[in-house]
């Protein structure tokens, strides 16, 4: 159902009726937890009042789902940037967030990215863990 014509599908918009969590988690569980498929959810209202600027976000949110660029720093590419631009370099970046005091059900969430893609450092692969 997936595949029509034998052709591999490679992005799935998905237009969502409202902003159900529950549709939104099961859609992005199957399709890129299950099917490994990268997909898109937008909301029935923003598509039947669509305009320039909301096109112009979708595109650069998918561009940067399926691995294109949406800026790259000048300087970067003519190798400009202090100590980044000498030799290969990964960086780091992380963050945690805690749920309130007292409130012992939610757990801490933890995000940690970095870089891959030098000189230009403009692509990040991340991590998140609760905990």
């Amino acid at each position: 159902m997936i595949q029509p014509q034998g052709k591999e599908l490679d992005l799935l918009t998905v237009i969502l009726p409202d902003n159900d969590g529950s549709l939104y988690g099961d859609q992005k569980q199957i399709c890129e937890t299950g099917l490994g498929l990268v997909s898109h959810c937008c909301l029935t209202k923003h598509v039947f009042r669509i305009s320039k600027q909301y096109l112009a976000n979708v595109g650069l949110y998918i561009n940067g789902k399926v691995g294109g660029k949406d800026t790259v720093l000048v300087d970067a590419l003519s190798r400009r940037i202090p100590l980044i631009s000498d030799r290969p370099t990964i960086i780091f970046d992380a963050d945690i967030t805690h749920p309130h005091p007292g409130e012992d059900s939610s757990p801490s969430i933890v995000v940690v990215v970095a870089t891959q893609d030098w000189l230009e450092v403009t692509k990040y692969a991340g991590l998140v863990c609760s905990s």
